[in-house]
């Protein structure tokens, strides 16, 4: 089992609870919302194996600012816009969208006592999301091993096909997975040794389905034999057939725009890990491996190393201060992003307040960088519906995050 980056940094202790509480349930066959249940029920339950969440900073905003109180309520407004937006149509649940409803007509209408019962609701229902969605990750996670261990033992299975599950409500990667031909095989159609990793983001329940030989015509058959990847043409071409919208949705603004002027759009698709053989990981696997934590729910997109802070022309005084601290540079900013990404711990976040288009963090790490040198360097992020995405970083002589 992998568990999600969603843990949000849980110590050992927690882990090791909810890696138990998620191998028992799963081993019971429960319904993911009994399991999800008994990792946090929350309303003083005392089922509560994940941390409950903190208010958003725009929340904390609102529970401050007292009906009757102009100046309080003005310094609000921006927390009022966030919390019509959840009510509206960005809660990721009926349960968690109804508790925004509610919290947003109390702040405006009801006493200060109904405003503090609002918001603990809104809390326990986002920590039951939380919990939700490690559960519905890991099943699928789960359910994947399994399906590979079984179908990877078939001499007649040579490839898998893409299923877009019937409760797949976002347009993603996992819509390209199942138009694009990566291989000449059709559509969403993939060698034994070549599939998408699943689940491919958190939530993810999409699935594979095995294909068979007879499910090739002639030319399908020929391109299978060849073994050769047409991933990065595929992918153009069905970027080139979705609008601009779209494309932004799968890629990013600036994401989009490097790809039209020539970039692999495998370097900024979200959710996008590659194309791997899937026996790899069961291969190696036993129930005493270390609980790692995936990195599906952060993205760090190639334009901010390459574009701006490693560009000399662009941003000549980062691109420097990295070269001269750390020995990063374009050449090999491969390197920085792993570095990065390796000293990664979502339990120090810094929350910095919510512009309107998402909750903003902060991170501070000392990296050991290509020359052998220590330097902090700091990175900023901004919530990304699910994922945490990369906006600036910088080499900083501000202290690292505790």
């Amino acid at each position: 089992m992998t568990l999600s980056k969603k843990l949000h940094g849980a110590d050992a202790a927690m882990r090791e609870a909810i890696v138990a509480t998620v191998s028992k349930q799963l081993k019971l066959n429960a319904s993911w919302q009994s399991a999800a249940r008994e990792l946090y029920d929350g309303y003083n339950s005392g089922k509560a194996l994940v941390r409950e969440q903190a208010l958003p900073n725009y929340l904390q905003a609102v529970k401050k600012a007292t009906a009757g109180s102009t100046t309080q309520m003005a310094a609000a407004r921006k927390a009022l816009h966030n919390i019509e937006r959840l009510a509206d149509k960005g809660a990721p649940t009926r349960m968690l969208k109804a508790a925004c409803e509610k919290l947003l007509k109390q702040v405006q209408e009801g006493s200060a006592e109904a405003l503090e019962k609002a918001c603990r609701v809104a809390v326990q229902e986002k920590s039951r999301y939380v919990a939700d969605r490690i559960i519905r990750t890991e099943m699928a996670r789960a359910w994947a091993d399994g399906f590979f261990a079984s179908a990877g033992k078939d001499a007649d299975v040579i490839g898998y096909r893409w299923k877009l599950s019937t409760r797949h409500p976002v347009y993603d990667v996992c819509d390209m997975l199942l138009k694009a031909d990566m291989f000449g095989m059709g559509a969403g159609v993939f060698p034994k040794d070549k599939a998408p990793s699943l689940p491919v983001h958190p939530h993810c329940m999409c699935s594979l389905v095995e294909a068979y030989e007879g499910d090739l015509n002639a030319q399908q058959l020929e391109a299978y034999k060849s073994g050769k990847s047409r991933a990065k043409q595929a992918g153009d071409t069905y970027l080139k057939s979705v609008s601009q919208t779209r494309r932004q949705q799968l890629l990013g603004v600036d994401g989009a725009k490097a790809w039209a002027n020539g970039a692999d759009w495998q370097r900024y698709m979200r959710g996008w890990s590659g194309l791997h053989n899937p026996s790899t990981r069961l291969q190696h696997f036993s129930s005493n491996d270390i609980i790692e934590a995936s990195k599906s729910s952060i993205i760090l997109p190639d334009i901010k190393f390459i574009g701006y802070a490693l560009d000399p022309i662009k941003a000549p005084d980062k691109a420097k201060a990295f070269e001269l601290a750390l020995g990063y540079k374009q050449s090999n900013y491969e390197e920085l992003k792993s570095n990065i990404m390796a000293h990664l711990n979502e339990s120090k976040f810094v929350e910095k307040g919510d512009g309107g288009f998402g909750m903003r963090y902060e991170y501070i790490m000392e990296l050991v960088g290509a020359n052998g040198k220590k330097a902090n360097v700091l990175t900023a992020w901004i919530e990304d519906g699910e994922q945490k995405r990369l906006t600036s970083v910088y080499v900083t002589k501000r202290k690292v995050t505790t």
